[in-house]
């Protein structure tokens, strides 16, 4: 009998526990998780307006389109209107000669009179890096001098660079000082010269510049009768740097003297019609 009251001993003390009020939880051991909620009813509720979140405008989509390779010197004339705004054409005189024409003249008329007006902004035709920049010197007055360099000249004006400069058929009668190099061999950059400018540019030498950034406005400086844009273009060795050119004025130096041959006459630099390369606008 002794022994089944110890074996039901236990049982007894557990039932009696489970009827007793639950007491408070002793450190260290867990409450019972709180009943889930019945997401049947959840589906009834209607939820609180939420804060909308600033939707983010799309990037555009990048085109992948390359720069324009030949930009008209002027952002609303296309190749029609250059060619009936030309004012002096394309001359060119015998190798060697210091006779005009070497560029073309572009000018933009007062329709009210027809007189040639200055003010019109210039861009570049040709992506490049600054080869000059010459503050009134005569006769190309306030000018810049942008090279081009063969690799980053678009294929179809590469097509029309002479792979050698021509030779000299006779020396000018100009003052220049005699000619100490060979005319080097190519490959060749293309430098694009933009005259008589109104105001000395803002362009440092070595400086990049974009195709179609402006350089400049149309002005009368120089050995210009009106205003107008003289646009002259030569191709000749990578890597010149003409800091200035002057030629005809009793102030030029002796330095702006051989620069203005170099360019000129003295073969190491040979002319390109600048027609043949706004033909290229798109």
């Amino acid at each position: 009998m002794t022994r089944l009251i110890c074996a039901l001993l236990p049982c007894i003390l557990i039932l009696t526990a489970a009827c007793q009020p639950a007491g408070p939880v002793i450190s260290g051991q867990l409450e019972s998780p709180p009943p889930k909620a019945d997401l049947s009813e959840a589906e009834t509720v209607t939820p609180l307006p939420a804060e909308t979140a600033p939707v983010a405008e799309p990037s555009p989509t990048p085109t992948n389109e390359p720069e324009a390779p030949v930009c008209s010197p002027f952002s609303d004339w296309d190749q029609a209107a250059l060619r009936e705004h030309i004012s002096n054409p394309f001359s060119p005189p015998p190798f060697g000669s210091d006779d005009p024409h070497q560029g073309i003249d572009l000018s933009e008329y007062d329709p009210a009179n027809g007189y040639a007006v200055p003010g019109k902004p210039v861009q570049a035709v040709l992506a490049g890096t600054v080869a000059g920049v010459w503050a009134d010197r005569f006769p190309y007055g306030n000018a810049l001098l942008v090279e081009t360099r063969r690799e980053d000249l678009p294929e179809e004006i590469r097509a029309i660079v002479p792979s050698t400069l021509p030779a000299l058929e006779f020396y000018p009668t100009l003052s220049c000082p005699p000619a100490e190099d060979e005319p080097p061999d190519g490959p060749f950059s293309v430098y694009t010269l933009y005259a008589h400018l109104q105001e000395v540019p803002v362009n440092q030498v070595g400086d990049a510049v974009t195709c179609g950034e402006q350089v400049g406005h149309i002005g009368q400086s120089g050995n210009a009768l009106n205003p107008h844009l003289h646009i002259e273009i030569r191709y000749g060795p990578p890597g010149a740097k003409i800091a200035s050119m002057a030629h005809y004025d009793n102030s030029a130096t002796g330095e702006e003297m051989a620069a203005y041959c170099a360019w000129r006459v003295g073969g190491q630099f040979a002319l390109l019609n600048p027609l043949d390369v706004l033909a290229l606008l798109p």
